[in-house]
């Protein structure tokens, strides 16, 4: 693979730089994800399955608010950046426009919010606590858009160690004052939480933020060519689309639930995709340094980027089995011992959506590489084919199904959008499918296996027949990669080794 030059003069592959940044972004997300665990463990079994109904409609609002107030604008920052990340002048220019673009879309939507919040909360949902708890979630979403074009500056660089390294240190920040919080003032407290979080979030960063401001000559420039803006804005505002493609179905389709269901449905639902979700940090782990990867191949050598991106996409979807399978055999398991027994039964609804996350997980990874290209028109038609389908089945199933029928929805339109996905990966970009075989083909006889051991095999024979069928297939995985790839996945596992001491 041709070396490239990278921005400090030093050669190196882009499998070297995607194996370097994805190490770190992976165990930065695990600890993401553990923190976020131990946070919705302590806000779960505090407010219980109605009360956490509400906190999810609070998080579901701001996620519709925080995607127009930051109006598409970090991830156009990322690609600008990444393409010609030496040149401090085009850098101000970007990042000082973003800062604008980012203040104003925040505001209005700050005002719209706050104006809506009295009519969703009494006419709505019926509940007159949302009205405050969106008040006090407004604070975060402020500060969180507000910071967001700086910060996405961390990625544009590709200064993945740093970055995680922040994550890390606020994830671990979050836990105590989560606890402290929720403990204290309850579903108040949790909501309070995501402001706090959004403040120390934007406290640790500062430091790093001077540093590399400093070290690249940037320096904080509005620019008065309209040119700089409708650059950003050309790519913004397809991002901004994509992402209000899905975000308000989700809203909708949750409110759905609330009102055909219950919030404890609600709940019920909440928690097992909160669960389920958590596999999508090795996605998320791959994603952050294929970004800018991607914006600079797509520049310099766009030839080179097909066989580069069927390797990613193939290994992403063999390091997505396993832990899918886990998951899926015991969801059980894992809704009792992290959520209480009152939210047992939240593992039947985490049954069905695994294979959904399974597959949105390689569709995200696709996600990515639309990104790192700019064609951000493909990904909002890509998403409307999700939302189109997620809408109109959760019209069908909620009604009579609740919880179970929005999670079998939710299934279903995913299965709907990968298809989509692949068929545009081949025709768009001339990929070669077949290394996608093994994975795929592997991964669905697998589901089908833990599915049918499940049925057949009761108690005491389940548990151990069902772990012999995982390692099985782990295995058989480790047999049809290549010696390449499995010492691409065993990575953040050799360089933990290292760390601890134990490996050289």
């Amino acid at each position: 693979m041709a070396n490239e030059v990278v921005d400090n003069g030093t050669a190196a592959t882009k499998a070297t730089r995607m194996a370097s940044g994805a190490v770190f972004s992976f165990w930065s997300i695990i600890v993401l994800r553990a923190t976020a665990i131990a946070n919705s463990i302590v806000i779960v079994r505090a407010l219980g399955p109605s009360d956490f109904g509400v906190y999810s409609v609070v998080i579901l609002s701001m996620s519709v608010a925080s995607i127009l107030a930051s109006f598409g604008v970090p991830p156009a920052i990322v690609k600008f950046l990444a393409e010609q990340p030496s040149d401090s002048r085009r850098a101000s220019q970007l990042i000082g426009a973003g800062a604008v673009l980012v203040g104003t879309s925040t505001s209005i939507t700050t005002v719209i919010l706050a104006i809506a919040a009295p009519f969703l909360a009494n006419d709505i949902y019926g509940e007159p606590r949302l009205q405050e708890l969106l008040f006090l979630a407004l604070v975060g979403l402020v500060v969180t858009s507000l910071v967001s074009p700086f910060l996405s500056v961390l990625q544009g660089f590709e200064l993945i160690k740093e970055m995680s390294l922040r994550n890390v240190t606020t994830a671990l920040i979050s836990v105590p004052s989560t606890f402290f919080l929720v403990s204290s003032w309850g579903l108040n407290g949790a909501v309070l939480a995501t402001t706090v979080n959004a403040l120390a979030v934007a406290a640790v960063n500062c430091g790093i933020l001077r540093t590399v401001w400093k070290s690249r000559k940037i320096v904080m420039e509005m620019p008065s060519a309209p040119a700089v803006y409708f650059k950003v804005l050309g790519y913004a505002t397809p991002a901004l689309a994509t992402g209000l493609a899905v975000a308000p179905i989700l809203w909708i389709v949750n409110t759905l639930l609330a009102a055909k269901g219950s919030f404890a449905e609600l709940g019920k639902y909440s928690v097992a995709l909160a669960l389920s979700s958590y596999l999508l940090f090795i996605p998320a782990a791959i994603g952050v340094p294929l970004i800018p990867i991607v914006s600079r191949l797509d520049v310099s050598k766009p030839n080179e980027f097909p066989p580069f991106f069927i390797k990613t996409l193939r290994i992403g979807a063999f390091a997505l089995v396993p832990p899918s399978l886990v998951l899926f055999a015991f969801p059980e398991f894992f809704a009792t011992l992290l959520y209480g027994p009152l939210l047992a039964d939240a593992g039947q609804v985490v049954r069905i959506l695994v294979p959904a996350v399974f597959l949105a997980g390689i569709s995200s990874i696709v996600g990515f590489g639309i990104s790192g290209t700019g064609r951000m028109w493909h990904g909002l038609a890509l998403n409307l084919v999700w939302a189109g389908a997620f809408a109109v089945l959760a019209f069908l199933f909620v009604p009579s199904g609740k919880a179970f029928g929005l999670a079998l929805a939710y299934l279903l339109s995913y299965a709907v959008h990968f298809t989509v996905v692949v068929a545009y990966s081949k025709f768009t970009w001339s990929l070669e499918l077949r290394p996608l075989r093994a994975p795929l083909s592997l991964g669905a006889i697998a589901f089908c296996f833990v599915e049918l051991t499940g049925i057949y095999f009761a108690d005491p024979w389940r548990v151990p027949v069902l772990a012999g069928v995982i390692s099985l297939v782990a295995a058989a995985e480790v047999l049809v990669m290549s010696k390449r790839e499995v010492e691409v996945l065993g990575e953040p596992l050799r360089r933990f080794l290292v760390w601890v001491g134990l490996s050289q």
